[in-house]
């Protein structure tokens, strides 16, 4: 594997052995010592956690959710990722994971009031008639506050988390090095380039930690649904918007997986899914320009049938030839054609270089005929 670091060595050695001393110190108090690679030297005032212990008796897939939080933003960010991914990861980790996506511990309000005058220039009443100290939603690298304007319109106010930026830059520069480790001792995969994956979710996480670029994406989005009667996207107010903090419409609904509340606002479940997977689909193959991170704590139900995206921070682009070739891929399945996906397939990949090319169409071939035919609910996804 390649030693070079994916992102620049921006940091004193002393404050990045610092970091992965406090990791350690995070990782045997949680009682996963034995998956450090290596011997462990420890120091520091933390220790491994003990049997009998009220932590010990949580389930280990909760253990590796807590330690994803107490390790902050960065590793946050990445259990949300893998929480999408049932073909790699047990079901029961999933569960635990998804818990990330909009139950992570909140920071203080005056915290909050600090940022928002300082980003602003100006004491909070001079922007806002309220602001509810209570935020509706607390994640990764941010938090939102429900809001008033002076004008009466009510608000969503995303402020991002303090020092977020200099902790995702050193916890990035530390996960450069340990990346081959995570790969073949944690995932166990010989196939996942893990290298590649690190390097896309730094890219994408330097980004999230600049609302500015946010700020551009959804006004975007909403540009290419103009006129589009199913789906909302939340107005951004730029005059107020920073790079720290994201002001936008306020937007009620409900949680794509609140079946009573679908029944209660006369909603069939099947047309809300019908419309959200055609709303996809059109980001994908009209606009090549996607929501890459559409998880239920991103997307909320109107009463009146629409779907609302929320949080624009990781955004996908596909050129016009990636979309020539999904949509060839999607096509060759439809129509049982092994030949067909091959070629697709080996196209998005660039056209790389195989020793026997039959061989892959004959196990195209066999995916086909295992999977093709068989309703959804029966597939399953780690397998395939």
């Amino acid at each position: 594997m390649n030693k070079e670091p994916l992102v620049p060595n921006r940091f004193e050695r002393r404050v990045v052995r610092a970091r992965q001393r406090e990791i350690l110190a995070r990782v045997l108090a949680r009682g996963f010592g034995s998956l450090w690679p290596g011997p462990v030297h420890f120091w520091g005032k933390g220790r491994s956690t003990q049997a009998g212990s009220p932590s010990a008796q949580r389930t280990r897939w909760s253990q590796v959710r807590l330690l994803l939080e107490d390790l902050g933003p960065t590793f946050v960010k990445m259990g949300q990722i893998f929480s999408n991914r049932p073909d790699l990861l047990p079901e029961s980790l999933l569960v635990e994971l998804r818990k990330l996506q909009d139950s992570v511990q909140a920071f203080p309000f005056e915290t909050v009031r600090e940022i928002v005058e300082s980003e602003l220039e100006a004491p909070m009443e001079k922007n806002f008639l309220s602001f509810d100290p209570v935020p509706v939603a607390s994640a990764s690298v941010a938090q939102v506050h429900k809001a008033q304007l002076l004008d009466g319109r009510t608000v969503a106010v995303k402020v991002l988390r303090p020092h977020v930026e200099e902790n995702v830059a050193l916890d990035l520069e530390i996960l450069s090095r340990i990346g081959f480790w995570f790969e073949k001792i944690v995932l166990r995969s010989d196939v996942l380039d893990t290298r590649a994956i690190l390097e896309e979710f730094a890219r994408t996480l330097s980004k999230e930690t600049d609302f500015r670029n946010e700020a551009l994406y959804q006004i975007k989005f909403a540009l290419n649904f103009k006129g589009d009667p199913d789906i909302l996207v939340p107005k951004v107010h730029r005059e107020l918007s920073t790079k720290r903090i994201l002001v936008m419409d306020f937007v009620v609904g409900l949680h794509p997986l609140d079946w009573q509340g679908y029944v209660q606002a006369g909603l069939s479940r099947k047309q809300i899914a019908q419309r959200g997977a055609e709303l996809l689909l059109k980001q994908v193959f009209v606009h090549g320009f996607f929501h890459a991170d559409p998880h239920t704590g991103n997307i909320l139900i109107l009463t009146d049938g629409r779907v609302a995206f929320l949080d624009f921070g990781m955004m996908g682009v596909l050129f016009d030839r990636h979309r020539d070739h999904l949509a060839e891929m999607l096509l060759a399945i439809s129509s049982n054609d092994a030949a067909g996906m091959s070629k697709a397939l080996l196209a998005l990949a660039g056209n790389p270089p195989l020793e026997n090319a039959n061989r892959l169409e004959e196990d195209v071939f066999t995916l086909l005929e295992t999977y093709a035919h068989l309703p959804l609910g029966e597939v399953n996804l780690g397998e395939f």
